[in-house]
């Protein structure tokens, strides 16, 4: 690619500032606002049917990802043709094997008394499954933007994937403000809203892969070899996405939905959210920095992808503590204004989530470089079985401890994917755990580098420190 390394994390890092943003729009308007309409228990029903429904994403085994970094290794690497048979073999996985998947996770939910197994009482069966439908939809539809970002971010544009994709969520979140506020939105209004939005994200997406990826265009054709490259990689994703996202993020919502009720996924929602605030700090950094992992290991740069890690990982944990701080200091303030007074702050309950995060902001971007490496399989299933072992232990241990105990069991679960996260992350590196953990804890030497960066970049007049190198 033409452009530095600085300048494509820069452009990225841009991109996800206004993604981020939206979030925290999100996080501080729109979830009070439909918490107050609907009320705890609707609005945790919402959370618990999306939670189903969020199980569309492994409809493409984990295809997209795979395909999207491989995309940017080979454009790394200059072979443009390569990187074309990749796109065109992923869109066409998606479209005509995905969507017959999608149709067999969703249907089924037609014919099962979900309302019941879930304690949903806002509305009927048929309504319940036309919201996971619509839901199902628009994950799908984000899965296939995936792909064609992948291909822009080629470009060494990451910034602009994100930057569409914000600008369709500031629409999407407008809508469901103004319709919570006036017109009393059902949760199928809301299902319908962010299905349409993200159908405008896909559309704006394809409009700027046409005007700026010199090979843009599509080919319906499965390379077969191509095919059986990625299934391992593929694999990994897909298995990951369950272990982070099926059994860590949804599980416990469904779990709770199922045994105490819809309420306590609000509070567990809130809690959670609350706690993964310091996720917009690393999300400004986490895309751009997969993909710059992908062009250095395409390249041969490992010695590049260390630092990346290193510094990825302390700017993750400045954010954590940060959060920590005004969450300990100002938490019973925050939830009353926030949840309007619907859901108390519980110090002890808080202190149980950071825990979570603690964990999850050490090896958040170890994860990040083994899916820029491709190298995610056998680190993924150990993920899995730590999340399921721990979802498990967390519905035995509900009726006794109630929600705390479902925290614990999932910090359990995240320290133990931490581990393993940072043990293959160093055995790709060929470095050893204690060396990697160095690394990471060495924060001079990372200021070092940065102050050198800014001088090179003439930001500070004065003259660069030595690197030191030690």
């Amino acid at each position: 690619m033409k452009q530095s390394i600085s300048r494509r994390i820069l452009s990225g890092i841009g991109g996800q500032a206004l993604s981020r943003a939206t979030f925290l729009l999100s996080t501080v308007a729109i979830i009070p606002i439909l918490l107050s309409a609907w009320g705890t228990q609707t609005y945790g029903e919402w959370l618990t049917l999306t939670a189903f429904a969020s199980y569309v994403s492994l409809s493409d085994f984990g295809l997209s990802n795979a395909t999207s970094t491989e995309m940017i290794r080979l454009a790394g690497a200059g072979e443009l043709a390569r990187a074309r048979s990749v796109f065109d073999t992923s869109l066409t996985s998606l479209l005509f094997i995905s969507i017959p998947v999608l149709g067999a996770i969703v249907v089924p939910a037609y014919c099962l008394p979900l309302t019941r197994w879930l304690n949903i009482s806002s509305t009927d069966n048929t309504g319940a499954f036309l919201v996971i439908t619509l839901v199902a939809i628009n994950v799908w539809l984000n899965t296939l933007k995936g792909v064609i970002a992948g291909a822009i971010c080629t470009t060494g544009r990451y910034g602009l994937p994100n930057t569409i994709s914000a600008i369709a969520k500031l629409f999407e979140l407008t809508c469901l403000g103004v319709s919570a506020i006036y017109f009393q939105i059902s949760l199928l209004g809301a299902a319908v809203i962010i299905c349409v939005a993200a159908a405008l994200d896909v559309a704006c997406q394809i409009f700027i892969f046409c005007r700026l990826v010199e090979w843009a265009g599509f080919t319906p054709r499965i390379n077969k070899k191509l095919l059986q490259k990625l299934v391992r990689p593929s694999l990994g994703v897909v298995t990951l996405n369950m272990a982070v996202n099926a059994a860590s993020i949804q599980g416990p919502r469904l779990i709770l939905s199922a045994i105490i009720g819809p309420s306590a996924v609000t509070v567990y929602s809130l809690y959670g959210t609350a706690m993964r605030l310091v996720d917009q700090l690393t999300g400004l950094f986490a895309a751009p920095l997969q993909m710059e992992v992908a062009n250095s290991t395409g390249a041969g740069d490992e010695h590049r992808s260390i630092i990346l890690v290193a510094l990825g990982t302390q700017l993750s944990l400045i954010g954590y503590f940060c959060v920590v701080a005004g969450l300990l200091l100002f938490g019973d303030w925050i939830f009353a204004i926030w949840t309007h007074k619907l859901i108390a702050f519980h110090f002890n309950l808080m202190a149980l989530f950071l825990l979570i995060g603690l964990a999850m902001q050490i090896g958040k971007v170890a994860q990040i470089y083994l899916l820029g490496t491709n190298e995610v399989f056998h680190f993924a299933m150990i993920a899995l079985i730590s999340m399921l072992t721990s979802l498990g232990l967390g519905a035995i241990l509900l009726p006794y401890l109630g929600l705390p105990g479902m925290v614990i069991a999932m910090a359990m679960g995240e320290t133990a994917m931490t581990v393993a996260a940072l043990s293959f992350c160093a055995h790709i590196m060929q470095i050893s755990l204690g060396s990697l953990l160095s690394e990471l804890a060495n924060f001079s030497k990372s200021a070092r580098l940065m102050i050198t960066f800014l001088h090179r970049r003439k930001i500070l007049p004065s003259k660069p420190i030595p690197n030191g190198n030690s």
